[in-house]
């Protein structure tokens, strides 16, 4: 029988749970061929290791992932198993081969073929093509090599009902934990200039909307298939915004509420959101859905200058983010951590400034957002695809200027000379203010109170510990910004952060406590279902 393995080089960490298309791709395989489905992952620094396997097992077809962090890894692997195993058919997938598709097949020989956008139904084709033996140049969706000649077959349309796919193929999962990706949608209807979230897509023809939506039918059908042998489970939505489609929001975040009491569905979840969909209609639906699961949401406000805005072609004004924040805080007020919300937040880009870094501070102090030192320490990341990729090299900007594929996230320098010393001075103080997970404790307490009524004293210790974290957090950043303007001595800022952190040890204990206590619940909470 013939074998297609996928081949993945993951980051460091090795989160192999984390590659869930892939699995969509060989669900929809294993259910329109047959063919045999492997998996091997490795580090990016495990090449060696990868060819000494897949040498052994001599697969007919492989399947590589390519992204920037695994970009030259990946490729040197085929190369070198290529060499070893002539026949072997090698075929790359996802952004970074979509996007530099050109440039990998002109200097990769190696690579018979790259999916250009959607896999399932093009990598299920190629497969049937390879198995009787037919010609792959008749299969949509693919650049491909023939003899000397580089050549595109016409586009693929998009799948136009994602209902239509079977569900991901989950067999590859490290572990037996209750923790699971699911993927709502695909596509978004913003257009953020450092978003990538459309460039797997940019190769298909679109016969309809960018944005598809699964209904919800559908996605607690597989939540229930999760459940099937587990009494709860927490899932984390993947998509851009949960509901792209913004004519449909209210009714999607109803229907999905209805739907979970109806089939008495036992999970925690996070959902993606944007500003501009926010309203008291919308709030409601979310505190209703916090009875049932709803754990946290997720709002990119990304910055607290109407320049970064701009810079970052949002789709909502600094006008919108502050009524939105409000409505959110508000409703928190009246119902105290009812709901988790974070915000995403792209602090420091190549066109920050001090100043600008001021009113990123003050936006967040005057609308009370809670931020912790990830949050003051992101960076913008960069790829080939985007478009503020191409501002940044117009301008001169960018350092990794060579022509080759751009595969540091981090290759610009900032305009502002000051703000490489404040980068450098911040990521030593919050290297000494070790500030504690209490969004972790939090979502661990909604998660319990989900099945048993939590004393309101146990709560509001966590949430006053995680203010005084975001409280220390912005007080940190905003003293680095002072001593950099003023070109004060540093010293004084590590001794705060010193400071502040046995502080924050201290009132952690109790919390520690807590969480440690709630934790061993926890491990009963199958035979707590919390539907009432």
């Amino acid at each position: 029988m013939l074998t297609y393995h996928f081949v993945v080089f993951n980051d460091l960490d090795n989160n192999i749970n984390s590659w869930i298309n892939i699995g969509y791709i060989a669900s929809y395989i294993l259910a329109n061929n047959d063919i045999c489905v492997q998996f091997s992952f490795y580090t990016v620094d495990e090449i060696k290791e990868a060819i000494q396997e897949i040498y052994t097992v001599h697969p007919a077809i492989i399947g590589v992932p390519i992204l920037q962090h695994n970009f030259y890894s990946a490729l040197s692997f085929c190369e070198q198993i290529k060499k070893l195993l002539p026949d072997i058919y090698i075929t790359l997938g996802n952004k970074e081969a979509v996007y530099y598709s050109r440039y990998i097949m002109e200097n990769h020989p190696a690579i018979d073929a790259i999916i250009l956008g959607e896999g399932e139904v093009t990598t299920s084709e190629v497969c049937n093509c390879i198995a009787l033996n037919q010609d792959i140049s008749k299969c949509p969706g693919l650049m491909i090599r023939r003899g000397e000649e580089i050549f595109e077959t016409p586009p693929r349309p998009l799948i136009k009902n994602l209902d239509d796919l079977p569900f991901p193929y989950r067999g590859y999962r490290v572990g037996n934990g209750n923790f699971y990706n699911i993927i709502g949608s695909r596509g978004c209807v913003g257009h953020c200039s450092f978003c990538e979230s459309n460039t797997i897509f940019s190769k298909n023809s679109y016969t309809h909307s960018p944005v598809r939506c699964r209904s919800i039918s559908n996605i607690l059908d597989e939540v229930g298939i999760l459940l099937h042998d587990k009494n709860f489970v927490v899932i984390n939505f993947l998509d851009s915004t949960f509901c792209s489609n913004d004519a449909e929001a209210i009714h999607r975040l109803k229907d999905l509420y209805l739907q979970i009491i109806a089939r008495k569905l036992n999970f925690q979840f996070n959902i993606n959101i944007r500003s501009e969909q926010i309203n008291e209609e919308f709030i409601d639906c979310l505190v209703k859905l916090s009875r049932v699961g709803l754990d946290s949401v997720l709002v990119g406000i990304e910055a607290g200058n109407a320049d970064d805005i701009r810079l970052y072609n949002k789709g909502a004004d600094l006008k919108t983010h502050r009524h939105a924040i409000h409505l959110l805080n508000s409703q928190l007020i009246k119902n105290p951590n009812i709901i988790g919300v974070e915000y995403g937040f792209i602090n420091f880009n190549a066109y920050s400034t001090i100043e600008k870094l001021e009113a990123n501070a003050e936006f967040a102090l005057s609308n009370n957002l809670t931020l912790y030192p990830f949050d003051i320490m992101s960076k913008l990341r960069i790829s080939g695809s985007t478009a503020i990729t191409r501002k940044i090299e117009k301008d001169g900007l960018l350092t990794d200027n060579t022509g080759q594929p751009l595969i540091d996230p981090y290759a610009y320098k900032f305009i502002d000379r000051r703000v490489d010393k404040l980068y450098t001075l911040l990521s030593e103080a919050y290297t000494i203010f070790r500030a504690p997970n209490t969004s972790l404790v939090l979502s661990k307490l909604r998660r319990f109170s989900l099945h048993e009524k939590l004393d309101s004293r146990i709560t509001e210790k966590a949430i006053t510990l995680d203010k005084t974290v975001s409280k220390i957090t912005l007080d940190i950043f905003q003293k680095g910004l002072f001593l950099v303007k003023n070109t004060k001595p540093d010293d004084s800022l590590f001794t705060y952060a010193a400071e502040q952190n046995e502080r924050i040890k201290e009132l952690s204990k109790e919390v520690k406590r807590i969480e440690n206590r709630v934790s061993a619940n926890l491990l009963k909470i199958g035979e707590l279902p919390h539907h009432n």
